[in-house]
């Protein structure tokens, strides 16, 4: 079985959203605001399906219009668009009210799949599944030729990482420490539960299996063959890398729970009973809380 591993003492890595749930605030000039990003978000969608272009020309009109005040609205990367998610809701995954959503909606990103032309990263709000899509070639999988779009303003600070140097642990701005080695083998739900509880590493026992927003974190959307910092983390590409999460499928908590693929990025539910690869989570403690060095914002 070949897996990927390349150790450094300490490397700093931008990747996902913080895991924190978002608290979003109504400002009442339709939009909101999230207390835990900082982002800005148009309540309202578009209200109509379209290409990326005319989707991305959208926002650039409510900036020369200077919706509610402000000219610096933009698509959102997909990372900042999984922050509208709710993993324990569904249909829609997220606050339909707050947002006036509705299910069976596919979002739009301005997040490029990395070295696939015309390839762009979305969010189907029904579940919360991140899947890439083309307006070219989505007949082919069945998903519609066009998409929403909710454009965002203001800047995302990202999640950063340092190797603590013990060939075993790396330690994230987010309050969390992660194993850097993947599981021996695929397991199924239960079992992944039982190896983090069971792992000791870094000294630390007391391990746990990550929410899908704790382990999106380590995911890099800028990068495939694995979507990650193979600098930092064993990542096993095998079998699409599907990696386990604690967070179970609304709905459906008794057979599904979501997984997220390494090889690639996708994040979608599946049944407990399939195997997928472990990488656990452990709460930093106070010595070890990460130092890290301030990242750059997201383009504004």
């Amino acid at each position: 079985m070949k897996k990927i591993l390349i150790t450094t003492l300490i490397v700093v890595f931008f990747a996902a959203a913080t895991p924190v749930s978002a608290t979003f605030t109504d400002n009442g000039d339709g939009t909101v605001t999230d207390d835990v990003t900082g982002l800005m978000w148009i309540q309202n969608d578009d209200k109509q399906v379209q290409n990326k272009d005319a989707a991305c020309e959208y926002c650039a009109d409510l900036s020369k219009e200077e919706f509610a005040g402000y000219g610096d609205w933009r698509a959102p990367t997909i990372e900042e668009l999984q922050t509208t998610i709710d993993y324990r809701d569904n249909l829609p995954a997220g606050d339909d009210i707050l947002f006036n959503g509705t299910t069976n909606r596919y979002y739009l990103s301005s997040t490029e799949q990395h070295n696939v032309s015309d390839y762009y990263w979305t969010i189907d709000s029904s579940i919360g599944a991140v899947i890439n899509w083309s307006s070219e070639f989505s007949s082919w999988f069945g998903w519609p030729s066009s998409a929403y779009i909710r454009c965002v303003r203001g800047n995302m600070v990202k999640t950063t990482f340092v190797d603590n140097g013990d060939e075993e642990t790396v330690t994230s701005s987010d309050g969390l420490v992660w194993s850097k080695q993947t599981s021996d083998e695929m397991m199924n739900w239960e079992a992944a539960k039982a190896y983090c509880e069971d792992l000791e590493a870094g000294g630390m026992s007391d391990w746990f299996l990550p929410t899908v927003e704790e382990l999106r974190t380590l995911i890099a959307y800028d990068q495939a063959g694995p979507a990650a910092d193979t600098l930092l983390f064993e990542i096993e590409t095998e079998n699409y890398g599907y990696y386990l999460t604690a967070t179970d499928l609304d709905g459906d908590t008794e057979t599904k729970a979501w997984q997220i693929a390494f090889l690639s990025g996708y994040t979608e539910p599946l049944n407990k009973t399939i195997a997928g690869w472990v990488r656990c989570a452990h709460e930093a403690p106070p010595e070890n809380v990460c130092d890290c060095p301030p990242p750059p914002c997201l383009r504004a």
